[in-house]
């Protein structure tokens, strides 16, 4: 069996810093992003079965207008 699904993520990034030096010492950002999922379900012998699937996630946080960092990533993997 194939299936599929699209859906709405929320990412939290936290950065500690705890060099004398630097006067801000923590930033927390947040942004939303997508996430898209495909995959196929395998029956195997004895009720059990295998799940392959492939996601994309989508999300960038801006940083103080200074930089954008991009947190997009795919991943693939096998549940048995």
């Amino acid at each position: 069996a194939l299936y599929g699904g699209a859906g709405a993520q929320w990412n939290f990034i936290k950065i500690k810093n705890d060099d004398e030096f630097i006067r801000k010492k923590e930033v927390n950002k947040h942004a939303f992003g997508g996430i898209f999922k495909l995959g196929a379900i395998f029956k195997l012998p004895k009720n059990f079965f295998a799940d392959l699937f492939v996601s994309y996630s989508s999300s960038s946080i801006d940083f103080d207008n200074s930089f954008k960092s991009n947190m997009s990533y795919f991943s693939l993997g096998l549940g048995l």
